[in-house]
C-alpha cells in the first residue's frame, strides 16, 4: 500500500512540474523541430498533388469517353438510316459505283444544346458488291482538347437487308 501511494506522489509531482509543458530526458521543452514540420507538409503537398493529378486524370479519361460514345451513336444512327433505304438498285445512292457523300457535324453535348462540344465530318461511302453494297460511315470529330476522335462502321445492305419493301 506504501508504495501505491509514493506513486500517486510521485505522479502528482511530476504533474505540478510539468504544467508549463512537456520536458524530455534533457529538460527541454519537447515540441516538433522546423525540419519535422516541414517533412510531413512536403509529404502531406506530395500526397495531395497525387491526388489531385489522378483525379484530373479520370475526369479527362471520363469526358474522352463521352465524346467517343456520343461520335459512335451519330456513326451507328447513319447505318441505321441506310438500313431503312429502299434496296433499288441501280438508283442513287446503290448505284454501278462507289457513291460518297460528306457532311460537317456539329454535336451539342449540353441539356439546353447551345454549347457546342465537338465540329467534324461525316463521311458515307456506298460501295458496290456482288453480294450488295457494302456501306461504311466514318465519323471524325474534334473535341476541346484538340484531340481526333475516329469511328467507322460498316454493314452490307441487299434485297435481304430490309423489310421496308
Amino acid at each position: 500500500m506504501e508504495s501505491s501511494f509514493n506513486t500517486l506522489r510521485m505522479i502528482n509531482y511530476c504533474q505540478a512540474k510539468n504544467d508549463r509543458g512537456f520536458k524530455n530526458s534533457s529538460g527541454a521543452h519537447g515540441a516538433f523541430t522546423i525540419i519535422e514540420v516541414l517533412v510531413v507538409i512536403t509529404l502531406l503537398s506530395i500526397l495531395i498533388l497525387a491526388t489531385l493529378n489522378s483525379m484530373y486524370a479520370m475526369d479527362r479519361a471520363a469526358q474522352r469517353q463521352s465524346y467517343y460514345t456520343a461520335a459512335l451513336a451519330l456513326t451507328q444512327g447513319k447505318i441505321e438510316e441506310v438500313k431503312g433505304y429502299v434496296y433499288n438498285p441501280p438508283t442513287e445512292p446503290f448505284g454501278a459505283s462507289n457513291y460518297v457523300t460528306t457532311s460537317d457535324i456539329s454535336l451539342s453535348l449540353a441539356d439546353s444544346g447551345t454549347s457546342q462540344a465537338m465540329d467534324g465530318t461525316m463521311t458515307t461511302t456506298y460501295a458496290a458488291k456482288t453480294e450488295g453494297h457494302l456501306i461504311t460511315v466514318s465519323v471524325t470529330v474534334s473535341t476541346p482538347y484538340g484531340q481526333d476522335i475516329v469511328t467507322s462502321l460498316e454493314s452490307m445492305i441487299n434485297g435481304y437487308s430490309n423489310s421496308t419493301e
